[in-house]
């Protein structure tokens, strides 16, 4: 077999590289897949549920949200940045469980919103997806491997506040990057 990877072989770092990307996408794929499921199972089907039931569950959503963004760049500090020179292979095989976690958490959150939106008819549950997909954009495979990623400097205290918000905002086209702005998380 010409080009392929054998289980016996230790693997290349572009084959973990791929398979971190492929692990990434399906991951994203499925967050949206589930989401188009229960949009189709809503026109279908009106689920009702009390208003005091719709309440709680939207606090659940949005304390998840908070709470996983928490964790994730809590994880996402622990790890340690790849160098330009460094392995590939042995930077994937030494933090890949953390950053598939991180994956898993961001997924997780949009899911559930997904069945919560489902549920309530929430549009907070909207907002909570995208913040999750976005999250989850944002930790792809290729950008914890770039040596000059801003959104994964450190962040430290309360400036983590400011990191996620600049780097919604510069995910969502609000934000140029300046050197002003590329300085929010350096914090």
């Amino acid at each position: 077999m010409r080009g392929g990877w054998f289980l016996n072989q230790p693997p290349t770092p572009q084959v973990t590289q791929r398979a971190a990307k492929m692990m990434h996408a399906a991951l994203f794929a499925g967050v949206v897949v589930i989401f188009a499921f229960l949009s189709a199972m809503r026109l279908v089907a009106d689920p009702s549920v009390t208003t005091g039931l719709a309440h709680i569950l939207r606090y659940a959503g949005l304390a998840q949200l908070i709470v996983i963004g928490i964790v994730i760049f809590r994880i996402r500090n622990r790890i340690p940045a790849f160098g330009g020179g460094d392995d590939i292979d042995g930077w994937w095989a030494m933090s890949g469980r953390a950053v598939v976690l991180t994956w898993v958490l961001s997924e997780a959150t949009a899911t559930l919103a997904g069945v919560i939106w489902f549920l309530t008819a929430d549009p907070a549950m909207l907002v909570v997806i995208v913040a999750a997909l976005v999250l989850l954009y944002r930790l792809r495979p290729g950008v914890w491997t770039a040596p000059e990623s801003r959104f994964l400097t450190p962040c430290t205290g309360f400036a983590w506040m400011r990191c996620v918000s600049w780097s919604i905002g510069r995910a969502a086209g609000f934000l140029e990057a300046t050197e002003n702005t590329r300085t929010v998380c350096t914090a």
